[in-house]
């Protein structure tokens, strides 16, 4: 459960706010699924770059944390994750579409691998994309209508996955400009959960970012909680991805 949620630490780390909340409209009339995802695609975030600063809570049943951090991205190619206590950089990750690394001075320790790792750890299949979409408010699922089912969900419209699999989902939208609102993962094997609630979003430059999101893991009996209150987010502006491992630091093999 540990590494789940240090793993979830890495690729959660991400925020802004310090802008209006954009107005959210409440679903009242079912849609079908094809409505829905028309609507959902429509909603592009189209950028180059964007740097982020946040403030982040992590807590599970035996500790919790505060932390700073920023993130740096650029769109399709890469994503620089940096974590800062009192404006110290303590643990630093680089994640591109076929690599992921990171260290943390805590330990002297650092990874370098690929996906394959991370994804056993998490309990459901990672890469790129879907790293990027979380950090964008975007579903993690590649949404066909022949995989989901439409409800509506208080006031909410939810796609659902259609059968019972080893891994379902399930996406809340709110109804204006179907901003994901909700993401569940369920691992009924393993008995694993994973949570992500979106608290809105605000417009910079004209881009839909969210405001803050909060993330919940469960396996059995043990949690872990991420919440991340976005401060700031510059949109397209000339950013450098500058990553290197301490000399001396220890290699990380996850099993």
């Amino acid at each position: 459960m540990k590494k789940i949620a240090c793993l979830l630490l890495v690729l959660t780390i991400v925020s802004c706010k310090s802008t209006a909340k954009i107005a959210e409209t409440k679903a009242t009339d079912a849609l079908d699924v094809e409505t829905i995802i028309k609507g959902i695609q429509a909603n592009k975030i189209d950028f180059k770059t964007a740097v982020i600063r946040a403030g982040v809570g992590y807590e599970s049943e035996d500790t919790g944390i505060n932390a700073g951090a920023d993130i740096r991205i650029k769109k399709d190619e890469k994503i620089l994750v940096s974590i800062k206590v009192l404006g110290i950089t303590m643990a630093k990750a680089l994640i591109t579409p076929d690599r992921v690394q990171y260290y943390q001075k805590t330990g002297d320790k650092y990874f370098d691998g690929d996906y394959t790792t991370l994804s056993r750890l998490a309990g459901t299949p990672l890469n790129y994309e879907k790293v990027q979409n979380l950090l964008l408010g975007k579903p993690l699922d590649d949404l066909k209508a022949s995989d989901f089912i439409a409800v509506l969900s208080g006031s909410n419209y939810e796609l659902r996955t259609v059968a019972t699999k080893p891994q379902a989902s399930a996406y809340a939208f709110e109804a204006g400009n179907f901003f994901l609102k909700k993401t569940q993962i369920l691992r009924i094997e393993k008995n694993q959960s994973v949570t992500v609630d979106y608290n809105g979003y605000g417009n910079y430059n004209n881009i839909p970012f969210p405001l803050s999101l909060k993330i919940l893991a469960k396996e059995a009996d043990k949690f872990s909680k991420i919440e991340i209150d976005y401060k700031d987010v510059k949109i397209n502006e000339n950013v450098s991805f500058p990553y290197e491992v301490p000399s001396g630091y220890e290699r990380i093999i996850l099993e």
